[in-house]
């Protein structure tokens, strides 16, 4: 199972690179680490994923635009059971004032 995610599920953020983190639970075999996958609005980002035996983390190499964003992981243990969560949550930046 994947538990503990970061940015909660339909959370809004302020922050424009939030950082993305989650762990793995499972109650059999261990997390077979060469088969996860994260994705970020349908965009296979694992290269930039920091992945453990216990979870991942992830922070957007560049700026979110404001908006939905979409997280897909993808993990299966040693015995090839296969887990996967999906979620979006709100980046929404505070609106900058105008100067003059």
């Amino acid at each position: 199972d994947i538990e503990g995610i970061t940015p909660a599920t339909d959370a809004t953020v302020a922050e424009t690179r939030p950082r993305i983190t989650g762990t793995f639970k499972d109650v059999g075999s261990k997390v077979d680490m060469k088969s996860v996958r994260v994705y970020l609005n349908d965009n296979d980002v694992t290269a930039n994923a920091e992945i453990t035996e216990t979870g991942f983390s992830f922070m957007p190499p560049a700026d979110l635009k404001a908006g939905v964003a979409k997280l897909a992981i993808a993990v299966k243990d040693e015995l090839g059971n296969e887990t996967t969560r999906t979620w979006t949550f709100t980046v929404k930046p505070p609106v900058k004032p105008i100067r003059s």
